[in-house]
């Protein structure tokens, strides 16, 4: 039973590595022997079995098929014994080499008792963001996912304007404002637009919702360049920039309820949108043209949806 069993996890791991590619196969395999080499190298006792334990600790934790085994097999509990023993055998006949008799029993106490853990739930209670304007899902949705990113872009325009460099802090605003444009990446549905009464309301909320949104998010990077090397230009700067992606954040959220076409809203999105947003925060002008594609895609939206307001 235990060799057929290992027969099914060595086809599922050879299924998984084709699925992958031999390139990126073999670049995970180049990772996995850097660490053997590495783990090899350190002197330490306790390093390799913390290891040991966290990683077969979330394995056994969260692997899928334990209901499976235990209808089907007498003693599935044996058979996890034995394949955590046949996975850690190297880790453990390493520690016994190096002479660490303790922790080797330790790791192997563990391949023992592993198998009669419970399960542990892991919760995550959401934080409440209570500076984004209120009803604003997909932008919460985004800054949920893109949080560590907007934190680092603030610690390199902290560390340029440290080295008196402040185009670090200008080019994070830029990525910011790309990154924010992600939370209108899906079309919108239709059930979303009956949540308001007329298209007026609909027009109101949205600039209201970008508005309050990117000028809450780009207060530290304002405050970084009030207290950092405060001149006109920057100021400017700073000023066309969020003007920029109050913008921004209107056309591709008037695209998300318009357009159905997802190809051709990444070829709007890469190869206008971006290009003139970061143009317009230099030159304020190009910001003519996002007000043209606010101009017509409201008018779409007025035309596609003016049925369920009974215009």
């Amino acid at each position: 039973m235990l060799w057929l069993y290992l027969k099914i996890r060595i086809k599922e791991l050879i299924r998984i590595l084709s699925g992958i590619g031999i390139f990126r196969s073999v670049v995970l395999c180049l990772i996995f022997i850097c660490g053997i080499v590495c783990l090899i190298k350190i002197k330490s006792e306790w390093i390799i079995p913390i290891f040991f334990v966290l990683c077969l600790g979330c394995y056994h934790n969260f692997r899928k098929d334990k209901y499976f085994l235990k209808l089907n097999i007498l003693n599935s509990k044996l058979l996890f014994m034995k394949e955590y023993f046949i996975l850690g055998s190297p880790l453990i006949l390493l520690e016994l080499l190096n002479g660490y008799w303790l922790s080797a029993s330790a790791m192997i106490l563990f391949v023992l008792l592993i198998p009669f853990s419970m399960k542990i739930y892991f919760r995550i209670h959401p934080l409440r963001l209570f500076f984004i304007y209120k009803g604003s899902l997909e932008y919460i949705g985004m800054l949920r996912k893109y949080w560590p990113l907007y934190l680092l872009l603030i610690l390199f325009s902290v560390l340029g304007l440290l080295h008196n460099n402040p185009r670090i802090m200008k080019v994070c605003m830029i990525i910011w404002g790309i990154i924010q444009s992600n939370a209108y990446n899906c079309e919108t549905s239709v059930y979303t637009i009956l949540n308001y009464k007329d298209y007026k309301t609909l027009q109101i909320f949205m600039w209201k919702r970008n508005a309050w949104n990117v000028a809450t998010l780009s207060i530290p990077f304002a405050f970084l360049a009030a207290i950092g090397e405060y001149n006109v230009d920057n100021a400017i700067f700073c000023a066309s920039c969020v003007f920029a992606s109050i913008l921004f954040m209107q056309c591709t959220g008037l695209m998300s309820y318009v357009s159905s076409n997802g190809l051709f809203c990444i070829f709007l999105r890469i190869g206008i949108f971006y290009l003139v947003f970061i143009s317009s925060c230099f030159i304020p002008l190009f910001n003519v043209i996002f007000i043209t594609f606010i101009l017509i895609y409201s008018y779409m939206l007025y035309h596609k949806y003016k049925t369920i307001w009974n215009y």
